[in-house]
């Protein structure tokens, strides 16, 4: 799994670098819980730099362990906000040139590959496939799980998913 907060830096020049921080830790929190309460104990967190996290874990347990990870950290990012934000759904921050524009309130993204065994020949291109799938799931205002999956006739689908429904993305 590759996970990334969506729109860190409109957080982190709302509420500054100190409560940035504290979202980041907020979410390797989140991944460290999620893995010790119901990962197998072989999984591997790591922080990547920024906002951006690995994890490694078995395949049979890594769709319900990254809907759970989605879950716990939507449910905490009101603690992150300010009420009013939450309120309105979004942030306003006041650009270089004056102008006032609006954000939407942070989510995750997580990009999944559920089965990376003998498919990558280089690390490089397992690292390209998340990074792809990490693109595609920061176009949605909401937290998702973003995975890949080859259909029947070998051509790739991207399934996105969140703790609120399984909807279903375009083929790509």
């Amino acid at each position: 799994m590759y996970i990334d907060i969506d729109r860190f830096k409109s957080f982190n020049d709302k509420y500054g670098y100190a409560r940035g921080d504290r979202a980041i830790s907020f979410l390797a929190g989140v991944l460290v819980g999620n893995t010790q309460k119901y990962g197998t104990g072989r999984e591997f967190v790591g922080h990547v730099g920024g906002d951006d996290f690995v994890v490694v874990a078995d395949s049979s347990e890594v769709e319900s362990l990254a809907g759970r990870i989605i879950e716990e950290f939507d449910s905490g990012i009101a603690d992150l906000h300010d009420e009013n934000d939450i309120r309105n759904g979004y942030l306003e921050i006041e650009s270089r040139n004056g102008n006032v524009e609006r954000f939407p309130l942070i989510t995750v993204t997580l990009a999944l590959i559920d089965d990376a065994k003998g498919r990558f020949q280089h690390p490089a291109e397992l690292s390209d496939t998340l990074a792809e799938l990490k693109r595609f799931g920061k176009t949605k205002l909401r937290s998702v799980v973003v995975q890949e999956r080859r259909s029947p006739d070998g051509n790739s689908v991207l399934v996105t998913t969140n703790s609120r429904s399984n909807d279903k993305a375009g083929s790509k």
